[in-house]
C-alpha cells in the first residue's frame, strides 16, 4: 500500500486595507464662518449707519473691511488644506460638493463691500434741504436749480408749512426761485459744497419770509 504523503499548505496572511483618512470637516466649517461673519457684520453695520448716521457704525464698517480681508485669506487657507487632504480619487468633485457654501460666501464679500462703499459715498453726498413758508402768503413754484442745471421742484407751500428734498452736494452755487404772493423771489444758496471741507453742510433750512429769504446751515 502506497505511503500517503501529507502536504503542509502554509497559511495565507491577509493584510487589512487601511481605511481612507477623512479630512477634518471643521476645515470647511471654519472657511464658511470666515466668509459669513464679515458679510453679516458688514450688512448690519451699514443698515445701522443708514438709520442712525452714527460715526461709530461707519468705523465698524471700516474695521469689518480690514478684518474681512484677513478672514478671506484664512478661509482660503483652510479650504486649500481641506482639498489637499482629500483622497486623490474624485477629489475635486468631493471638494465642490462639500465646500460650496464657503466657496460662495468668501468671494461674495468683495462685490457686497464695493456696493456698500458706493452706496455710502452716494448717501453722504446727499443733504436734506427743507423749504419753509414763514410768510403770510402762499408760496408756489419753489425750485432749486443746481450748478449742472437740474431743477429740484417743491410743492406749493401754505403759510407755516414746509417741504423737504434730498439734494446732492456739488461744487458751485445753487439758485432758489419761488413765487410769494404773486411776486418772484430769488436767492443764491452758498456752501452746498466746500472745496476745503469735503463734508460741507449736513442739512439746510430755507425760510421764505415776508421780507425775503433766510437760510440756516447745520454743519
Amino acid at each position: 500500500m502506497p505511503e500517503q504523503v501529507s502536504r503542509h499548505v502554509p497559511p495565507t496572511v491577509s493584510y487589512a486595507t487601511p481605511a481612507p483618512v477623512e479630512p477634518p470637516a471643521g476645515y470647511v466649517r471654519i472657511a464658511t464662518y470666515c466668509g459669513a461673519v464679515p458679510l453679516l457684520v458688514g450688512c448690519l453695520a451699514f443698515v445701522l449707519w443708514t438709520v442712525t448716521r452714527s460715526s461709530i457704525w461707519s468705523l465698524v464698517g471700516l474695521l469689518t473691511i480690514a478684518f474681512g480681508l484677513v478672514l478671506f485669506l484664512i478661509g482660503n487657507l483652510f479650504l486649500l488644506m481641506y482639498l489637499l487632504r482629500l483622497p486623490s480619487r474624485d477629489r475635486f468633485h468631493v471638494f465642490l460638493r462639500t465646500s460650496w457654501k464657503a466657496l460662495f460666501l468668501l468671494p461674495l464679500n468683495f462685490p457686497v463691500c464695493i456696493a456698500f462703499i458706493l452706496a455710502y459715498s452716494y448717501i453722504i453726498s446727499l443733504i436734506p434741504v427743507t423749504v419753509r413758508n414763514t410768510s403770510h402768503s402762499i408760496v408756489s413754484d419753489v425750485t432749486i436749480t443746481t450748478p449742472s442745471g437740474e431743477a429740484i421742484r417743491y410743492g406749493k407751500l401754505q403759510p407755516s408749512s414746509s417741504d423737504q428734498r434730498l439734494i446732492r452736494k456739488r461744487e458751485g452755487q445753487f439758485l432758489l426761485s419761488a413765487t410769494r404772493g404773486g411776486q418772484p423771489v430769488f436767492r443764491v444758496l452758498h456752501r452746498f459744497y466746500d472745496k476745503d471741507d469735503q463734508a460741507g453742510v449736513h442739512s439746510l433750512t430755507v425760510d421764505i419770509t415776508d421780507s425775503g429769504v433766510a437760510t440756516t446751515e447745520n454743519d
